[in-house]
């Protein structure tokens, strides 16, 4: 009798130690996957922030180019003698600026995303000379299912293909993010 329950109890330690081993084996499979995931979303911070660096720069220079425009808007009233003359110039003036695209990376720095941000900045100084990037902001807030890292790939195969159907005759690739 004393030799039975014996063997149920070394069943069951050795039950036990099974179950433990198993269980360790498996939590670190998980770490190592939520690490590889991490390390993933580390470099694509690593990869992107440069281009939001640049990104953040072009707009400063872009705000340092502004000011000059509307400094020299404001003084065209020292260089003419009328005052339609004056609506005139200021008016072809201001439709020269318009259409330099000035603040066509603003919405960038809107996007709660700031990889995405980096990453869309990138594709857009990057594209091939004979596309027209045009990038829609409707929403600000990014809220998605999946890694960022599995997002920004997934948005550069779209990008790249759109890129690849438009450089054959040239045109325009709009990117909007609603």
């Amino acid at each position: 009798m004393l030799r039975g329950t014996l063997n149920i109890r070394r069943a069951v330690i050795f039950l036990i130690l099974v179950a433990g081993v198993m269980w360790g084996i498996v939590d670190r499979n998980l770490s190592n996957a939520i690490i590889r995931d991490q390390e993933k979303e580390l470099k694509l911070y690593q990869l992107y922030i440069q281009p939001m660096e640049e990104l953040v720069k072009e707009i400063r220079y872009r705000q340092h180019e502004y000011d000059n425009h509307m400094n020299e808007i404001l003084s065209m009233h020292l260089t003419v003698d009328n005052y339609e003359e004056l609506v005139k110039k200021q008016s072809t003036y201001i439709q020269q600026v318009r259409s330099d695209g000035m603040n066509r990376f603003l919405p960038l720095l809107r996007i709660s995303d700031k990889v995405l941000a980096g990453f869309l900045y990138s594709k857009n100084v990057n594209a091939p000379e004979n596309i027209i990037v045009d990038i829609e902001v409707k929403s600000h807030e990014i809220i998605s299912g999946i890694s960022e890292h599995s997002m920004i790939e997934i948005i550069g195969v779209l990008v790249d293909n759109a890129f690849e159907a438009s450089s054959k005759e040239g045109g325009k690739v709009v990117i909007c993010l609603v």
